[in-house]
């Protein structure tokens, strides 16, 4: 059914270290690991937390489009949604591969958002301070294969290496970036998209308002 989650407080030093099951390593969610039907608001700090492939501290997983509403395990697949209201901060959280043969990479330091997944980040909220770690790929802020609003609110000082892809954001789904949205200080070494990586046959990012 339906699940809310409220964060106020601070959430801080937690791990996913993630297993092998249908044939791929996988840990979701350093934090929050979210799937169907579920809401959650993010209000406080999440800080230090870590997971070895998708979403360092927050992570949206098996939300995928496949088999007319049912995922590739056979679970009915339903939008999760997540706010990160004003006043919410997420720092120094990271994915790393794990040296996992199965799982190449690791996506989303701060958030992981999956095909069905939506994601709204308000003015006032912050994404800053991270670092991709060895094989970190793709979008050191946010990983989006769904559907992002960035209202408002900064992501800053982010930094990939390896050549990875969208030191802010990843995007190959669906995003808007407008209102007071700010994206600063985030570079790329030896890849693409400092501020935006945009992929993909469908994917469309929107920037309006004087936005960034």
């Amino acid at each position: 059914g339906n699940s809310t989650l409220n964060v106020y407080g601070t959430i801080t030093g937690c791990e996913t270290l993630g297993k092998t099951f249908y044939g791929a390593f996988n840990a979701v969610g350093g934090a929050i690991s979210m799937e169907n039907h579920a809401t959650v608001n993010i209000y406080g700090t999440i800080t230090n937390c870590t997971t070895v492939t998708y979403g360092g501290a927050i992570g949206m997983f098996g939300i995928t489009p496949l088999h007319t509403g049912y995922s590739a395990n056979g679970f009915p697949t339903l939008a999760a949604n997540l706010y990160l209201k004003s006043g919410c901060s997420i720092s120094n959280c990271t994915g790393t591969h794990g040296g996992v043969s199965t799982q190449p990479y690791a996506a989303g330091g701060a958030v992981f958002c999956d095909f069905l997944g939506s994601v709204v980040m308000e003015d006032g909220a912050t994404i800053s301070n991270f670092t991709e770690s060895n094989y970190f790929t793709v979008g050191v802020g946010i990983c989006n294969h769904g559907t992002l609003n960035m209202t408002g609110g900064t992501i800053e000082s982010c930094v990939s290496r390896s050549g990875s892809n969208g030191a802010a954001i990843y995007n190959d789904g669906t995003a808007t970036v407008s209102g007071n949205s700010i994206i600063q200080n985030c570079t790329v070494n030896g890849g693409a998209g400092g501020a935006i990586f945009n992929t993909g046959t469908d994917a469309t990012v929107t920037i309006k308002d004087n936005a960034l």
